[in-house]
């Protein structure tokens, strides 16, 4: 099994709106680019993760993702992580009425590599 190549795990969270998650993903990177440390972004591929309601009620990533191991398994393999966390039974599908977004930032100060996170119910 690969080893993780990064160390120095940080994470940049906002809450978000279905509609405007590239908007705040968008923003997240100017912030990072305007603290003046060069970050690579991962964008060759997509982990796509779905999941049962685990913590109605709750916001935030934590909430959400708390119990998994996605900066393990991102630290392996730099991609998009979209988390889906779905109701199920539900008779009617409705639109997603919450989202928030990351940017998570690996590797050593003059090497650092960054994938997005986001969250959507």
């Amino acid at each position: 099994m690969a080893r993780p190549v990064a160390t120095g795990v940080e994470r940049t969270w906002r809450d978000s709106t279905p509609e405007t998650i590239e908007a705040d993903l968008a923003a997240l990177w100017r912030e990072g680019a305007d603290a003046g440390t060069p970050i690579a972004r991962a964008v060759m591929s997509n982990l796509i993760v779905f999941r049962g309601l685990v913590a109605e009620g709750r916001t935030g990533l934590d909430a959400v993702t708390g119990d998994l191991p996605l900066d393990e398994i991102c630290a392996r393999h730099p991609s998009r992580l979209i988390m889906i966390e779905h109701k199920h039974g539900e008779e009617a599908p409705s639109a997603p009425f919450a989202a928030g977004v990351a940017i998570v930032t690996f590797g050593p100060p003059h090497a650092r590599y960054g994938i997005e996170q986001i969250v959507v119910r």
